[in-house]
């Protein structure tokens, strides 16, 4: 009985605050239509649509369910004008009926027009910037890196392969969504064709994991390439270079690619020769620059102590180096159903590397004056053979599976002949063997209330081998000097995170462990041919722990155009060097972090950040005895197992206005280091002795830089300015000196000028000047200035063909 007075009283309540519109709509020769909208406004037409309702067959009878103060009714339909009525002060439960006679539409006969719309350059949507491929091409991008170079709001460094959007490192670069190439995107930037791509898209929070999609912590950026309509199945892109050496050899080589899409499969494969010292890998063999996969890895890597053999050039690879590269490489991912995703990547380079280089040095120490060369032939052969793969497995809707095997092999052989200070002869051969295995597993677990649960398992081995022979050609007898090098590191790591979001704010707190050995032996020997004998001058022979148990904190506060980042990290720990005697230490450590963002509008922002750390010195600082890492150097340390501390300071300004085309981006940034190892040097003409120890003194760094692009119409020009300023204090001894203080400086400015001219002929010029300056106590600085150019003269007398001139 309560039940049924309870509906009862319900149901009268609803009728007791409605009204009933009834009637028919007809057209001017009063034939009902077939369908029409009624739209409810309250209290003007001007006001958001309160009710609407689809009636049809030229009749209607609509209940109200809200209550009007004034009711203003308009009935629209297809092909016709519409209909308005008013009630003032509507009564409840009260029926009102009204006929609609709609008139027709106003037909005007127009004369055809055509209307061409110049394509938008890019599209903004929410976090994401949409970039037209054809809107930034000249004719003279083959790549698409050479597009993204382009893009306004991204900065690609040459050497290394990092992109920057809005001044954050991306995360990868994707295909369609997919992230085919992870860490190692030079690959595709390097590789794909510009015609295959329709859109660039930068992506801000950016995440890859769906499950902490709005959780975790913001900042992450990526790009994603979108396929031209038609490029599906299969496509691919052939192309061959030829030309003459000045001594009439052969110049040139060929590359082709390979892309796959299906529903299920999707894959990217290239092979890829040439001997006019272009590198299409993200792996540098010349200069060995770090990749940014390598520079997010570095911890987990032993250290190589003999220096492979460098060569930095003024001009780029391509003027500079002489090769003989193959690469080949093959990217794929494999939907094997809706849960299990498999992603396998594999990469084989051989390469060739040769270049002469004469170097002269003069030295001004404790009022002695000499000087020292070295006249060089080298060839470097790398090969690398490198295998990934990734599992993907949703064992549900809430839960995640990952795993990740990576497993590389690279061996370099460096052969040298070498003429010291014009008249001492050498015949170099070092070995480097580089073998690493990475297994890595990760387990996500979405939780209720916009939280999440990680937990994971990493472990890595690296063992690297170095084997240099120095011998000595004097007349018929050769002597030979060996240096026997290995270094392994074993590193495990195991972690635990707690991610989760609020309406506004995020957190992520983390507890964890973390173990690495890192054992190390080598053997310095020489064999003199004229006795037949071999005596052994250094021997090591150690093994550095490391165990440490973390926990972490990071707490994102948002509060309109403020975001306030505050973070913590707090360690124990525990140190020890075993060798003949064993040395302990263990350190508790805590490491503040805060960082301030204010958006000053959708288009510019400021950064500050302020962070407090301690760490633990290189383990590549710990052995003791002498190891020998070229002709005329030596290097051995003091032991100490003291913690350096860091403090870091950084300010930053950043706008990018696409509609104005304009861009600007300025960073100052200072970082202090106490307790460092110091080098004290032992330089005769002849050799090197350098011992490194510790010292409880401060390093400092100070960084600016300033960035400024714009359009100008004016002269339909894009232009450019870079300007890198950066001061290093530092302190060493040398030849028995007291600690000096030393100061070292560079300046690099750079102005780019690209033209836009409608025509068929258009410039590009690159200037840029670098200042270099060093001084140490009591002696003159050391100075260098250069200067470079290069302009570059764009001709497309039509779409097929294009010609470029360059001159440096």
């Amino acid at each position: 009985m309560k039940y049924y007075f309870f509906c009862c009283f319900f149901f009268t309540t609803f009728i007791s605050y409605s009204q009933t519109i009834t009637g028919i709509f007809t057209d001017i020769n009063n034939i009902k239509i077939e369908t029409a909208t009624l739209l409810f406004y309250d209290g003007g037409f001007d006001e958001n649509v309160k009710e609407f309702a689809i009636i049809k067959n030229g009749a209607f009878a609509v209940t109200l369910k809200k209550e009007y103060t004034s009711l203003f009714i308009k009935m629209i339909a297809n092909g016709f004008q519409y209909e308005t009525i008013i009630i003032e002060n509507p009564e409840k439960s009260k029926e009102y009926k009204h006929d609609f006679i709609l008139k027709p539409n106003d037909v005007t006969q127009l004369e055809e027009v055509t209307i061409t719309a110049k394509i938008k350059p890019f599209i903004v949507k929410k976090d994401t910037v949409s970039y037209n491929v054809d809107s930034y091409k000249d004719g003279s991008e083959r790549k698409i890196g050479d597009i993204i170079k382009k893009l306004p709001g991204i900065d690609v460094n040459e050497e290394s392969g990092e992109i920057k959007y809005k001044g954050r490192p991306i995360e990868t670069v994707t295909l369609d969504g997919d992230n085919l190439f992870d860490s190692n995107y030079s690959i595709a930037t390097k590789n794909i064709s510009v015609d295959m791509v329709k859109a660039i898209e930068a992506i801000e929070n950016y995440s890859e994991n769906p499950l902490l999609k709005g959780i975790e912590q913001g900042g992450k950026v990526s790009l994603n390439l979108k396929l031209e309509q038609g490029k599906i199945d299969f496509s691919g892109d052939l192309e061959t270079s030829a030309g003459l050496f000045d001594n009439g050899n052969f110049a040139g080589g060929f590359g082709g690619n390979l892309m796959a899409i299906k529903k299920t499969y999707k894959s990217f494969a290239n092979v890829i020769q040439n001997n006019i010292g272009v590198n299409n890998s993200p792996f540098d063999y010349q200069g060995f620059t770090l990749n940014v996969e390598q520079i997010k890895e570095q911890e987990y890597f032993s250290q190589k102590i003999i220096s492979e053999t460098g060569f930095s050039n003024v001009l780029d690879e391509s003027k500079s180096n002489i090769n003989n590269q193959l690469f080949i490489n093959y990217n794929s991912i494999f939907k094997i159903n809706e849960r299990i995703k498999i992603r396998v990547n594999i990469y084989h380079l051989n390469d060739k590397i040769s270049t002469k280089y004469f170097t002269e040095n003069q030295y001004a120490i404790n009022s002695e004056n000499f000087s020292t060369s070295d006249n060089s032939n080298n060839l470097k052969k790398p090969i690398l053979y490198r295998g990934d793969l990734d599992i993907k497995y949703n064992t549900s809707n809430t839960s995640l599976l990952e795993y990740n095997v990576r497993f590389r092999n690279e061996e370099i052989k460096t052969t040298s002949s070498l003429i010291q200070n014009g008249s001492d002869s050498f015949l170099t051969n070092l070995n480097s063997n580089d073998l690493n295995l990475i297994q890595d597993m990760l387990w996500t677990k979405k939780l209720r209330g916009n939280k999440a649960l990680q937990l994971s398992m990493f472990h890595s081995y690296n063992n690297i081998s170095q084997d240099l022979d120095i011998k000595t050609p004097a007349s018929s007898i050769i002597d030979t000097t060996t240096q026997i090098s290995n270094f392994k590191k074993n590193y495990f790591t195991t972690q635990a995170t707690l991610l989760a979001a609020k309406k506004r704010d995020k957190y992520t707190l983390l507890i964890g462990y973390n173990f690495n050995s890192n054992p190390f032996a080598s053997e310095l020997s020489q064999q003199l041919e004229s006795s037949n004998s071999i005596s052994t001058i250094s021997l090591n022979d150690f093994n550095y722990y490391q165990n440490s148990i973390y926990q972490s904190g990071i707490y994102n506060l948002n509060r309109g155009k403020w975001q306030l980042t505050p973070s913590y990290t707090a360690t124990l720990l525990t140190q020890k060097i075993k060798q003949n005697h064993t040395i302990e230490s263990s350190d508790f450590i805590f490491s503040p972090t805060f960082k301030i963002r204010y958006s000053i509008n959708s288009h510019s922002f400021l950064n500050g950040m302020i962070s407090y750390d301690e760490k633990a010195n290189s383990e590549r600082y710990f052995f003791q005895n002498k190891v020998l890492i070229d002709t005329r150097t030596t290097i051995q340390n003091i032991q100490s197992l003291s913690l350096q501390q860091n403090s870091s300071y950084s300010l930053s300004y950043y706008l990018n206005d696409l509609y104005k085309q304009f861009q600007l981006s300025t960073k100052l940034s200072y970082r202090n280091s106490k307790g460092n190892y110091f080098s004290n040097a032992e330089i005769t003409d002849n050799t090197i002795q350098i011992e490194y120890f510790y010292l409880p003194q401060s390093n400092d760094d100070l960084n600016f830089n300033f960035q400024i692009s714009k359009y100008l119409n004016i002269i339909e020009s894009n232009v450019k300015f870079n300007s890198n300023i950066s001061q290093s204090r530092y302190k060493n001894i040398v030849n028995n000196s007291e600690l000096r203080n030393n100061k070292s400086t560079f300046i690099r400015n750079q102005l780019l000028w690209n033209t836009g001219f409608n025509g068929p002929l258009n410039f590009e010029n690159d200037f840029s000047w670098s200042y270099s300056k060093s001084e140490s106590e009591n002696f003159q600085p050391f100075i260098i200035n250069s200067i470079e150019n290069a302009i570059k003269i764009k001709y497309k007398p039509s779409k097929r063909w294009f010609f470029s001139f360059l001159s440096n």
